[in-house]
């Protein structure tokens, strides 16, 4: 096993950063999976080489530095849900394209909504909403 990169995006200034095979195999210990790669989830990106996470983290920090209400919000009259800033840019970046809440809404497919951290507010258009456990949805949705 070789070394990875790795990307914390739950720290204010994201840096790429050395995964050594020592922490990696206690973290996929710890997660039960069987490769680094399956560590990989929206809050903590894992990355083959440093080359992949640099450019994958400067297109991140672009879309995150442009945010910009006027670019991404058609209207703040649409019902909202609050949703992290980082997961915007995700969903901007086309890779979060769904969330997970413990309530439903009467939202139906085809209709806008923002998803909003207060500041930003991010109009998208919900496909569908499937219940996956016991209170449990998954709203899914498209950029416009």
């Amino acid at each position: 096993m070789k070394d990875h990169y790795y990307i914390k995006l739950e720290t204010p200034n994201p840096v790429v950063k050395l995964y050594p095979v020592e922490d990696m195999k206690i973290d996929m210990r710890a997660e039960g999976v069987k490769t680094p790669l399956a560590l990989d989830d929206y809050d903590f990106k894992v990355f083959r080489s440093e080359k992949q996470a640099s450019t994958w983290l400067k297109k991140y920090l672009k879309i995150l530095r442009a945010l910009h209400n006027k670019k991404i919000c058609k209207s703040r009259n649409f019902p909202a849900m609050l949703y992290k800033r980082r997961y915007m840019v995700q969903t901007l970046m086309g890779e979060k394209m769904q969330t997970y809440r413990h309530y439903s809404k009467e939202w139906k497919p085809g209709q806008f909504f923002n998803l909003h951290d207060q500041v930003f507010f991010l109009t998208v258009r919900l496909t569908s909403v499937k219940k996956i456990g016991r209170g449990s949805y998954c709203y899914r949705f498209q950029l416009p």
